[in-house]
């Protein structure tokens, strides 16, 4: 059976709970938490975070509704600024894991991925010989290289829209590349590198 005090609570709009909250009354800070806790914890379970980032999530947004809360124009939608405040903490905490870098990656480990001197050398003589390669090609196998591997988008339905049928495109592809291949060695050019 309910006794008045808990058919008042009941009753209590969101707005006279923030006034009061905001007044310094824990009890109206901690209905307004049981309340509308299981939304704030619904919207950061969706960003499917680590227990203890989720639990900082949490706790944020706590922290900015008592920060703020004299800044919501509408208390009757509290709910919805909780929920919005929930997803912009989660937002803001996966923007701070995500620059932070991880302890266990020594810089020898991060020298290895960047290309010395040597390889940059050698990737820039084959681009140059593949360019060269390229730019020897008659007009429609030129047009093919172009559609497929320069021109962003399709490659395929541009050469259609060309009049190549779909079926040829595969094999012509295979064709050019085979003589690609064999133009880049005479030009002492090793495949397998390009």
């Amino acid at each position: 059976m309910s006794t008045l005090t808990d058919l008042t609570t009941d009753l209590t709009t969101d707005d006279d709970l923030l006034r009061r909250s905001r007044a310094g009354d824990r009890a109206a800070t901690s209905e307004i938490v049981a309340r509308h806790g299981l939304a704030v914890r619904a919207a950061v379970r969706v960003f499917r975070l680590q227990d203890a980032d989720a639990a900082d999530a949490v706790q944020n947004t706590w922290v900015r509704l008592l920060e703020r809360g004299g800044t919501i124009r509408d208390p009757q939608r509290l709910r919805g600024w909780l929920v919005r405040t929930a997803g912009r903490e989660c937002l803001a905490l996966l923007r701070r894991t995500r620059r932070e870098m991880p302890t266990d990656v020594g810089l020898d480990e991060i020298a290895a991925l960047v290309p010395g001197p040597e390889a940059v050398a050698i990737a820039a003589d084959v681009r140059r010989v593949v360019a060269d390669v390229v730019a020897d090609l008659s007009g429609r196998r030129r047009q093919v290289v172009d559609a497929l591997f320069y021109l962003p988008g399709d490659g395929y339905a541009v050469l259609r829209d060309c009049g190549i049928p779909h079926g040829s495109i595969g094999p012509t592809r295979g064709r050019l590349l085979r003589d690609l291949r064999g133009a880049m060695r005479t030009r002492e050019i090793d495949a397998a590198v390009a």
